[in-house]
């Protein structure tokens, strides 16, 4: 969904940008970019499960050409 992108967008790169800033060591010698983007994935997939679309089963318009 779209809550579940944006928050896995904000959360992912927040924790990539703080665990770049402070420096910590990395186990197994991984980019802290891995980690930002397993933060980010499971961010995605529980906020889009706790919040699905509420235009899912909407019928759209069709507009009279």
């Amino acid at each position: 969904t779209a809550a579940g992108a944006f928050w896995g967008m904000i959360l992912g790169g927040g924790v990539t940008l703080v665990l770049l800033i402070i420096g910590v060591e990395m186990p197994w010698q991984l980019d802290p970019t891995f980690y930002g983007i397993i933060i980010s994935a499971i961010v995605f997939y529980i906020v889009s499960i706790a919040k699905p679309d509420e235009t899912e089963n909407e019928v759209p318009e069709v507009l009279d050409a």
